[in-house]
């Protein structure tokens, strides 16, 4: 049986998957496959991918008839995937040198999730700065999930939704488990069905394993869901979450713990920024519901409003960073 299935969901990226499958092929082996799921790209990505195909025979590539969006394609991915694991991956993205060694290695543990850090680094690829998911002293460590005090500890030791598998290509995830997961169709279109399925993993009992070393270099500032703007990428997390955790929480002390990562995530001078972008007072009055619900404190949305609405936003946030290196 084949061991890892590189899984690739990917819409018109004939300019960047050339770079992530340079960086992943001469990593395969005979216990490697990649699986890219085209969802109807109108560019050359299918001609890019098959000049790969002539020198890495490991590579399938599944055209899908319509674009059905990032969910749906790496949902779509998986299920066509041949391997015990599947790394869900990006196409623009790049893995670093060994990555994969590394995963076959940690795959040995038997874990049901694995989680890697990243690198952010430039449109072009200049490295800017290593992230954590969690903070530097929790090194490689393997989290034992088997109740909702196991969940809440986990939750409570991140301050980043990182850790809540928000950035796709750092998620490593046993198939079995995946598939057997019903109900993400729901989340289809929001960005976030992923997030669904591996959270209803981890509800169930599991073993995640946190690997500290950054296996990927992330393209920032390339997001397809940015195209539409700040407010409307914020509101793609919170809604995103914020709806994950009103379906699949009923311990109501689990589901506050999972949206304080939001918050600590998205800490007030991010409100601020995003205030700054609100200039309807309509606009704004769904947000604030928004954000109450989330577990922002009702004075902190206030203040946040008042220097979002003034302009002193953006003077703020420059000074808090050269101050405090907050953001």
């Amino acid at each position: 049986m084949m061991k890892l299935s590189i899984c690739i969901p990917t819409y018109n990226r004939a300019n960047y998957i050339g770079a992530t499958l340079d960086s992943i092929v001469m990593q395969l082996n005979s216990d490697v496959e990649i699986v890219i799921l085209d969802g109807a790209s109108t560019d050359n990505t299918e001609s890019v991918v098959a000049q790969y195909q002539m020198h890495f025979n490991n590579i399938r590539y599944i055209k899908a008839e319509i674009n059905s969006g990032v969910d749906a394609d790496l949902a779509a991915s998986i299920c066509e995937a041949q391997g015990e694991y599947c790394w869900l991956m990006s196409s623009d993205d790049l893995l670093i040198p060994q990555a994969i060694s590394i995963i076959l290695t940690k795959l040995k543990n038997n874990s049901s999730i694995l989680l890697v850090n990243r690198t952010e680094c430039t449109k072009e690829m200049v490295p800017v700065r290593k992230q954590f998911w969690f903070p530097m002293d929790i090194g490689d460590s393997i989290f034992n999930l088997n109740n909702a005090k196991d969940i809440e500890k986990y939750l409570d030791s991140t301050d980043m939704i990182g850790a809540l598998f928000s950035y796709i290509p750092c998620v490593i995830v046993r198939r079995k488990d995946w598939l057997s997961i019903a109900g993400s169709e729901e989340f289809f279109g929001s960005g976030y069905a992923h997030v669904f399925r591996l959270f209803s993993i981890l509800l169930r009992g599991c073993r995640l394993e946190y690997i500290s070393a950054q296996l990927v270099h992330c393209r920032m500032d390339n997001d397809s869901f940015s195209s539409n703007g700040l407010v409307s990428r914020y509101m793609l997390d919170f809604n995103g979450y914020l709806n994950i955790a009103n379906k699949l929480f009923f311990d109501e002390s689990t589901k506050i713990a999972f949206l304080k990562v939001i918050t600590r995530e998205h800490k007030w001078f991010r409100i601020v920024k995003l205030c700054s972008f609100i200039l309807d007072d309509k606009q704004w009055i769904e947000v604030r519901k928004l954000l109450l619900d989330i577990g922002y404190p009702e004075f902190t949305l206030k203040i946040c409003r008042i220097f979002g609405r003034f302009g002193k936003s953006i003077s703020l946030l420059v000074y808090l960073k050269k101050k405090w290196q907050l953001i």
